[in-house]
Protein backbone atom coordinates (compact mmCIF):
# COMPACT_ATOMS: atom_id res chain seq x y z
CA UNK A 1 0.00 0.00 0.00
CA UNK A 2 2.74 2.46 0.98
CA UNK A 3 4.75 1.51 -2.13
CA UNK A 4 1.72 2.35 -4.32
CA UNK A 5 1.44 5.72 -2.56
CA UNK A 6 5.11 6.43 -3.20
CA UNK A 7 4.87 5.32 -6.82
CA UNK A 8 1.94 7.64 -7.46
CA UNK A 9 3.07 10.69 -5.53
CA UNK A 10 6.84 10.76 -5.30
CA UNK A 11 8.23 8.82 -8.26
CA UNK A 12 5.52 9.72 -10.78
CA UNK A 13 4.85 13.17 -9.27
CA UNK A 14 1.22 13.12 -10.35
CA UNK A 15 -2.05 14.02 -8.66
CA UNK A 16 -3.46 10.73 -7.37
CA UNK A 17 -6.97 11.29 -8.76
CA UNK A 18 -5.72 11.93 -12.29
CA UNK A 19 -3.37 8.95 -12.25
CA UNK A 20 -6.16 6.77 -10.82
CA UNK A 21 -8.52 7.90 -13.61
CA UNK A 22 -5.91 6.89 -16.19
CA UNK A 23 -5.18 3.47 -14.66
CA UNK A 24 -8.88 2.72 -14.03
CA UNK A 25 -9.78 3.63 -17.63
CA UNK A 26 -7.14 1.23 -18.92
CA UNK A 27 -8.13 -1.50 -16.44
CA UNK A 28 -11.82 -1.33 -17.42
CA UNK A 29 -11.04 -1.77 -21.12
CA UNK A 30 -8.53 -4.61 -20.67
CA UNK A 31 -10.22 -6.62 -17.91
CA UNK A 32 -11.91 -9.98 -18.30
CA UNK A 33 -13.59 -9.58 -14.90
CA UNK A 34 -17.39 -9.84 -15.23
CA UNK A 35 -17.90 -6.43 -13.59
CA UNK A 36 -16.08 -4.74 -16.48
CA UNK A 37 -16.08 -7.19 -19.38
CA UNK A 38 -19.67 -6.87 -20.61
CA UNK A 39 -19.60 -3.06 -20.42
CA UNK A 40 -16.21 -2.46 -22.02
CA UNK A 41 -14.18 -5.26 -23.61
CA UNK A 42 -17.20 -7.19 -24.94
CA UNK A 43 -18.45 -3.99 -26.60
CA UNK A 44 -15.04 -3.37 -28.16
CA UNK A 45 -14.38 -0.22 -26.14
CA UNK A 46 -10.68 0.62 -26.10
CA UNK A 47 -8.27 3.34 -25.04
CA UNK A 48 -6.70 5.25 -27.94
CA UNK A 49 -3.00 4.54 -28.59
CA UNK A 50 -1.91 8.08 -27.70
CA UNK A 51 -3.31 7.64 -24.17
CA UNK A 52 -1.10 4.60 -23.56
CA UNK A 53 1.37 7.26 -22.44
CA UNK A 54 0.33 8.78 -19.10
CA UNK A 55 1.98 12.15 -19.80
CA UNK A 56 -0.03 12.59 -23.00
CA UNK A 57 -3.24 11.77 -21.13
CA UNK A 58 -2.23 14.13 -18.31
CA UNK A 59 -1.62 17.03 -20.71
CA UNK A 60 -5.00 16.43 -22.38
CA UNK A 61 -6.75 16.23 -19.00
CA UNK A 62 -5.26 19.49 -17.69
CA UNK A 63 -6.06 21.30 -20.94
CA UNK A 64 -9.65 19.99 -20.98
CA UNK A 65 -11.07 20.89 -17.61
CA UNK A 66 -9.70 18.31 -15.18
CA UNK A 67 -10.07 19.36 -11.59
CA UNK A 68 -10.45 17.54 -8.31
CA UNK A 69 -13.87 15.95 -7.85
CA UNK A 70 -14.62 15.41 -11.56
CA UNK A 71 -14.69 12.03 -13.26
CA UNK A 72 -13.64 10.93 -16.75
CA UNK A 73 -16.78 10.50 -18.86
CA UNK A 74 -17.26 9.17 -22.39
CA UNK A 75 -19.68 11.42 -24.29
CA UNK A 76 -20.87 8.50 -26.42
CA UNK A 77 -21.17 5.54 -24.06
CA UNK A 78 -20.52 3.15 -26.95
CA UNK A 79 -17.42 5.05 -28.10
CA UNK A 80 -13.79 4.62 -27.16
CA UNK A 81 -11.69 6.50 -24.65
CA UNK A 82 -10.16 9.15 -26.90
CA UNK A 83 -9.83 12.95 -26.78
CA UNK A 84 -12.83 13.61 -29.04
CA UNK A 85 -15.14 11.38 -26.96
CA UNK A 86 -14.14 12.24 -23.40
CA UNK A 87 -14.79 15.04 -20.95
CA UNK A 88 -14.57 15.73 -17.22
CA UNK A 89 -17.98 15.55 -15.52
CA UNK A 90 -19.56 15.58 -12.10
CA UNK A 91 -20.86 12.24 -10.83
CA UNK A 92 -24.45 13.41 -11.47
CA UNK A 93 -23.65 14.37 -15.08
CA UNK A 94 -21.97 11.02 -15.59
CA UNK A 95 -24.88 9.09 -14.08
CA UNK A 96 -27.20 10.88 -16.51
CA UNK A 97 -25.02 9.70 -19.42
CA UNK A 98 -25.49 5.95 -19.01
CA UNK A 99 -27.36 3.64 -21.37
CA UNK A 100 -29.92 2.53 -18.76
CA UNK A 101 -31.09 6.04 -17.84
CA UNK A 102 -34.77 6.71 -18.61
CA UNK A 103 -35.29 9.95 -20.53
CA UNK A 104 -38.64 11.71 -20.81
CA UNK A 105 -39.56 14.59 -23.15
CA UNK A 106 -42.11 17.32 -22.51
CA UNK A 107 -42.59 20.30 -24.84
CA UNK A 108 -39.34 19.51 -26.65
CA UNK A 109 -37.30 19.38 -23.41
CA UNK A 110 -35.66 16.02 -22.67
CA UNK A 111 -34.42 15.25 -19.17
CA UNK A 112 -33.65 12.15 -17.14
CA UNK A 113 -36.27 10.61 -14.89
CA UNK A 114 -34.49 11.77 -11.69
CA UNK A 115 -34.30 15.33 -13.08
CA UNK A 116 -38.03 15.32 -13.89
CA UNK A 117 -38.70 13.92 -10.41
CA UNK A 118 -36.96 16.93 -8.84
CA UNK A 119 -38.75 19.37 -11.17
CA UNK A 120 -42.27 17.93 -10.80
CA UNK A 121 -42.07 16.93 -7.15
CA UNK A 122 -43.31 13.43 -8.03
CA UNK A 123 -41.31 10.46 -6.81
CA UNK A 124 -39.05 8.57 -9.19
CA UNK A 125 -41.09 5.45 -8.45
CA UNK A 126 -44.33 7.17 -9.54
CA UNK A 127 -42.72 8.26 -12.81
CA UNK A 128 -41.22 4.78 -13.39
CA UNK A 129 -44.55 3.06 -12.68
CA UNK A 130 -46.42 5.36 -15.04
CA UNK A 131 -43.89 4.67 -17.77
CA UNK A 132 -44.05 0.89 -17.33
CA UNK A 133 -47.87 1.14 -17.42
CA UNK A 134 -47.73 2.61 -20.91
CA UNK A 135 -48.38 6.27 -20.18
CA UNK A 136 -47.09 8.82 -22.69
CA UNK A 137 -44.29 11.16 -21.58
CA UNK A 138 -46.80 14.02 -21.43
CA UNK A 139 -49.19 12.02 -19.22
CA UNK A 140 -46.35 10.86 -16.99
CA UNK A 141 -45.20 14.42 -16.34
CA UNK A 142 -48.43 16.43 -16.32
CA UNK A 143 -51.19 14.29 -14.78
CA UNK A 144 -51.41 15.10 -11.07
CA UNK A 145 -50.93 12.17 -8.73
CA UNK A 146 -54.44 11.03 -7.94
CA UNK A 147 -56.85 8.22 -8.76
CA UNK A 148 -54.57 5.74 -7.01
CA UNK A 149 -51.84 6.34 -9.58
CA UNK A 150 -53.93 4.95 -12.43
CA UNK A 151 -53.85 6.18 -16.00
CA UNK A 152 -56.57 8.74 -16.80
CA UNK A 153 -59.82 6.99 -17.76
CA UNK A 154 -59.23 3.95 -15.55
CA UNK A 155 -60.27 2.97 -12.02
CA UNK A 156 -59.95 0.06 -9.65
CA UNK A 157 -62.92 -2.28 -9.78
CA UNK A 158 -63.86 -5.25 -7.64
CA UNK A 159 -60.88 -7.11 -6.26
CA UNK A 160 -58.68 -4.09 -7.05
CA UNK A 161 -58.83 -5.05 -10.75
CA UNK A 162 -58.08 -2.15 -13.12
CA UNK A 163 -60.96 -1.33 -15.47
CA UNK A 164 -61.73 1.35 -18.02
CA UNK A 165 -64.24 3.97 -16.82
CA UNK A 166 -67.47 3.73 -18.83
CA UNK A 167 -66.79 0.21 -20.12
Amino acid sequence: MFARFLERTVVQRVPCQLYDAWTNMRRRCASDLPAYYKWYKAKGITVCAEWDDYETFRKWALANGFRKGLTLDRIDGNGNYEPSNCRWSTRLEQQNNTSHVIRLTLNGVTRTLPEWSRITGMSKETLRTRRSSGWTDEEILTVPKMNGGLRPGFRRGKGRRVERIGA
